[in-house]
C-alpha cells in the first residue's frame, strides 16, 4: 500500500472519480475497469483500490452488484 494512504483516503478517492470524474450518481453502476488505470499511478498501487473497495463496501457507500462492478449508494453519493 502506498505510505499515504489508508483504506479510507482510497475509498473516497474511489468515491471521487465515480461522482467527480465519471459524473454517476446514486444508484448507478461503477465497473472496476474504470479504477484500474487511476489506482496504478502515484501515489497509488493495486492494493490500494482493493483496501479501498473493501471500506467503501463495508461503509455502505458502494454495493458489489455483478462481476467487477458496484453500485454507488445514496451515503456514497453524499461521502463524494
Amino acid at each position: 500500500m502506498a505510505q499515504t494512504s489508508t483504506p479510507e483516503t482510497a475509498a473516497r478517492f474511489i468515491l471521487g472519480i465515480a461522482v467527480h470524474q465519471l459524473g454517476l450518481g446514486a444508484g448507478e453502476t461503477i465497473p472496476c475497469r474504470s479504477l484500474l488505470l487511476p489506482f496504478s499511478q502515484h501515489p497509488w498501487d493495486s492494493s490500494d483500490l482493493q483496501g479501498g473497495l473493501s471500506f467503501a463496501i463495508q461503509s455502505g457507500w458502494l454495493v458489489p452488484t455483478a462481476r467487477d462492478s458496484f453500485r454507488l449508494t445514496d451515503v456514497g453519493f453524499s461521502e463524494a
